[in-house]
């Protein structure tokens, strides 16, 4: 359904996505994941925006990860085939897309909503939330991790995140780099906004040419 990803504009040139399946705890659907992507190339080619946000509806949730329901629905070939598509796809749209995107972690990250996280420009977080990478605990290996982490953080801190599972609060994840700031809840969105409004004020065509290069 369309409602997965909400879409509206709280300030000149600033789109805000949202994600919103709260029956799942935003867990990654094909619906999902659809939605969210023509979002993302409608705000790129939409000259009034300058600026894009992604975040939660949900109080509790940013992304649970992958919706397990829909994956052992399938066949090991179709989660491969999603996996697979989801990464590339997440990151073809960022590599191409020519505004800024910030995001804004209201909730616990898991799996899939850290790889929407970590393939945005910049990241702010709730300081109450925390952040992993346990597909390890149900088979799964988190492939665009193994890539980004290790460069962003170092080999031996990665290996620890990446193999053992657990999450890490969001003060501990500013502290490796792996987000830019955390802040208190009732102030997340509100230094989200601030941010987007200074990227907005920028010249579109250097933003673009500056983000692609």
């Amino acid at each position: 359904a369309n409602d997965t990803v909400l879409a509206d504009e709280p300030a000149p040139y600033v789109r805000r996505l949202t994600l919103n399946r709260p029956d799942k705890r935003n867990a990654l659907s094909h619906a999902l994941r659809s939605r969210l992507f023509e979002l993302l190339r409608e705000a790129d080619a939409d000259p009034e925006v300058r600026a894009i946000i992604l975040t939660s509806a949900l109080h509790g949730m940013f992304c649970g990860g992958m919706d397990l329901k829909m994956v052992a629905a399938g066949s090991t070939q179709d989660l491969r085939e999603f996996v697979y598509k989801f990464y590339m796809e997440t990151m073809n749209i960022q590599y191409a897309l020519t505004k800024p995107t910030l995001v804004a972690i209201n909730g616990p990250a898991r799996g899939a909503g850290m790889t929407l996280a970590i393939t945005s420009d910049l990241i702010l977080a709730a300081d109450d939330i925390d952040l992993g990478y346990p597909e390890i605990d149900i088979g799964l290996i988190p492939a665009i991790h193994y890539a980004h982490l290790p460069r962003q953080i170092g080999r031996h801190k990665a290996f620890e995140l990446l193999f053992g599972g657990q999450p890490i609060p969001a003060a501990e994840a500013v502290a490796l780099g792996i987000i830019n700031h955390a802040v208190p809840r009732e102030q997340l969105m509100d230094k989200a906004m601030a941010m987007a409004a200074v990227l907005a004020e920028k010249s579109p065509t250097i933003m673009a040419l500056g983000r692609q290069s």
